[in-house]
């Protein structure tokens, strides 16, 4: 005789949405916060990149400089200016013309110095995911 497992199954799935539901703890049971992004008018963000220091912030683009396995830069989606990255952990398989999501917190400005010895200043983001778009 074959079992019925639908009320197992029922009682799983239950289980899984109101864990999920209920959010994340840390190991002491404590409930850990969703960190939310702040919402930016990118022609702001790229002008005035001091006012976002310490805004956690999502951003998309085409990567057009690696400076090192945690160091990039790439052009912002849909407007062309450049904001440089500092990773939290070092990426792999990220190439110049790749289309990246980066998740991180405002720098503000960060400046440096370009091949031809002028300086050259843009927003930063640090501590941040970078995940390549296939």
């Amino acid at each position: 005789m074959k079992k019925n497992n639908l009320p197992l199954l029922v009682a799983v799935g239950v289980l899984i949405i109101i864990t999920l539901a209920c959010g994340s703890t840390d190991s002491s049971g404590t409930p850990v916060p969703t960190p939310t992004f702040t919402v930016f008018d990118p022609l702001d963000f790229v002008t005035y990149p001091d006012n976002y220091k310490g805004a956690f912030v999502q951003v998309r683009g085409e990567v057009f400089n690696i400076n090192s396995d945690k160091n990039l830069q790439m052009y912002l989606e849909n407007s062309g200016d450049s904001i440089y990255i500092t990773a939290d952990e070092p990426y792999e398989k990220i190439y110049e013309g790749d289309t990246v999501i980066v998740t991180g917190y405002v720098r503000g400005e960060v400046c440096g110095k370009n091949a031809f010895g002028a300086e050259m200043c843009s927003p930063g983001i640090n501590k941040a995911i970078v995940i390549k778009v296939d």
